[in-house]
């Protein structure tokens, strides 16, 4: 078997995927992430900040110090998960892992000889929905 018709496999299955549910609500909650300008905004404050509190670590801050920041960032974290947009993004991406990982276990079994009772009817099964 060539790598090569594995790959081509591989991007159908990506092709595929494009076409789930879990897919299309992720790319909806990505475009619904980029056109949010605040939140955006505060993502990369989030950033700025936790580069600060590496270099302070770096430079030898006093420990009071570190703490104050790391409530800082604590408290944008906060900020950030507590957005509408930002709560539909990360569930929306744990849907789709959640397949992806159904899908490698899937390939693993196979490959490995191994049968994890799938038989490729999925009215049966919530594994992947």
């Amino acid at each position: 078997m060539s790598m090569d018709l594995i790959l081509s496999k591989a991007v159908e299955i990506g092709e595929l995927m494009r076409e789930t549910e879990q897919v299309k609500r992720l790319m909806a909650a990505n475009e619904a992430f980029e056109a949010d300008l605040a939140l955006r905004d505060k993502v990369g404050d989030f950033e700025m900040q936790r580069q600060k509190l590496v270099q302070m670590e770096k430079d030898g801050a006093k420990r009071e110090e570190m703490e104050d920041q790391n409530a800082k960032i604590m408290s944008i974290y906060e900020e950030i998960m507590a957005s509408p947009v930002m709560s539909d993004m990360t569930d929306a991406n744990n849907e789709v892992q959640e397949v992806m990982n159904y899908i490698i276990r899937t390939i693993s079994s196979c490959f490995m000889g191994v049968s994890d009772g799938c038989g490729g009817d999925c009215s049966g099964c919530s594994g992947c929905h």
